[in-house]
């Protein structure tokens, strides 16, 4: 078993504030949006069937006009279809 990392307390490195900003008002722009087929580790972290139907919402976080984050959320089917 790993440790916990050590915890950085410079507060300028670089990438510090996208960190540590409300994500909810992250700049940047939804890149994708579909169906596709479970990853194996979010069906086992979900609670999913390795073969179940899974929405993927990806979007692209930026920083100063940079690509700083991909952020990638998963949905099962039955949350979404309705």
């Amino acid at each position: 078993m790993r440790g916990r990392p050590a915890v950085v307390e410079n507060q300028d490195r670089r990438g510090h504030q996208a960190l540590t900003r409300d994500g909810s008002q992250a700049p940047g722009r939804l890149v994708e949006v579909g169906y596709v087929p479970v990853p194996a580790r979010v069906a086992s972290v979900l609670g999913l069937p390795k073969r179940a139907k899974i929405l993927t919402r990806r979007f692209l976080v930026e920083e100063d006009g940079e690509p700083v984050e991909l952020v990638s959320s998963y949905f099962p089917a039955g949350l979404v279809e309705g």
